[in-house]
């Protein structure tokens, strides 16, 4: 922190005092040692918050939620919740990246209303699995909402799960899985949603039962999606290519944008910022010269009939986007290791 920014007292959540700098407020008495340090870890001094002019979250992470309310033209969250700044950029439009819940599997993202009873060995595993990832997903929604929009990338239903025989669905029917997702999307609760159509298998072969999920919630939905918001051009789409190399993930990844930049130059298409993926159950951010390439985790647990036959570690989370005043965006990728997924260890005496 430089010596020239200004410095502001709050107390109550009112901005009492204002400096021109930190040494004419230690003139006055106010900043010592001790108090540069109560700015950086939020702590009050003489019954004041101290706050340099240009401070981040990740020097007043109490200030944050105290003071930068009050000051900073940002946007507000309910109930005074937390809010990301970055370098004190207004937020513009926030927004939730999801996908891949396949709902009705017993692995799936699954709110509290619809979780099994976990009452015997069978299916206590299960339970806690739900109970503990619905926990830390819904944690987090609180602690960031509200959003302007939502973009939900396929695969929101685990279908009939003909490969497994429908073995590992807790709601084989349809309708009910389409009811978990609608409820999941409702509870988030974006201004707008967006969604696209995830895999045949999953969605349906003969029918797209996602469309249900778009009527229920009054989104738009499409195979892909080209979205400007806030001046940021998004492209999104579920399927992305995979790969048996952990590090060659992203070779299917930059050829998918290649064949994206293709169709761009062929009928015009605007330059896209940002392209989302999902669909392979692991996460990968490439940031490079030309934009904005994003793999989201899955939200679904890997304790699967086939999960088992798999060497390759999947990632579980979702993703918060914030897009600034000045068409910059941030994204924060929150990624979890559910504990009632890990394996266990048997001891043998």
């Amino acid at each position: 922190m430089s010596a020239e920014k200004k410095v502001y007292g709050y107390k109550n959540n009112k901005k009492e005092l204002t400096f021109n700098s930190v040494s004419e407020a230690h003139r006055q008495g106010y900043i010592k040692k001790s108090v540069l340090n109560s700015i950086k870890t939020g702590k009050p001094y003489k019954g004041y918050f101290f706050v340099y002019e240009r401070a981040t979250p990740q020097d007043t992470p109490q200030a944050e939620q105290k003071i930068f309310k009050t000051e900073l033209p940002l946007k507000k969250s309910e109930n005074n919740k937390i809010i990301r700044y970055s370098q004190c950029k207004r937020i513009v439009s926030r927004g939730i990246l999801a996908g891949d819940f396949h709902c009705g599997s017993f692995v799936g993202l699954t709110p509290p209303q619809y979780q099994i009873n976990g009452d015997n060995k069978d299916t206590e595993r299960y339970y806690r699995f739900q109970k503990e990832s619905w926990n830390w997903f819904s944690n987090k929604i609180e602690q960031y909402k509200p959003f302007d929009f939502g973009i939900w990338n396929g695969d929101l239903i685990d279908g009939h799960q003909d490969k497994a025989g429908g073995i590992e669905l807790m709601y084989p029917d349809m309708r009910i899985q389409t009811n978990i997702a609608t409820d999941i999307i409702e509870y988030v609760n974006p201004r707008h949603n967006f969604i696209t159509k995830g895999t045949p298998y999953h969605v349906g072969k003969s029918e797209d039962w996602e469309t249900i999920i778009a009527d229920n919630i009054g989104a738009k939905i499409g195979g892909e999606i080209d979205l400007n918001i806030a001046g940021v051009v998004i492209n999104a789409k579920h399927k992305v290519g995979s790969s048996s190399l952990i590090h060659g993930r992203a070779t299917p990844a930059l050829r998918n944008r290649i064949s994206e930049e293709i169709w761009q130059e062929m009928d015009g298409r605007p330059r896209i910022n940002l392209y989302i993926r999902n669909h392979v159950h692991y996460y990968l951010y490439i940031i490079d010269a030309r934009g904005h390439v994003l793999i989201l985790p899955a939200l679904q647990g890997a304790i699967s009939k086939f999960g088992r036959e798999c060497e390759k570690p999947i990632d579980y989370g979702f993703a918060i986007m914030d897009i600034y005043e000045d068409k910059t965006f941030d994204i924060n990728v929150f990624l979890t290791v559910v504990e009632a997924q890990k394996r266990v260890v048997i001891n043998v005496e």
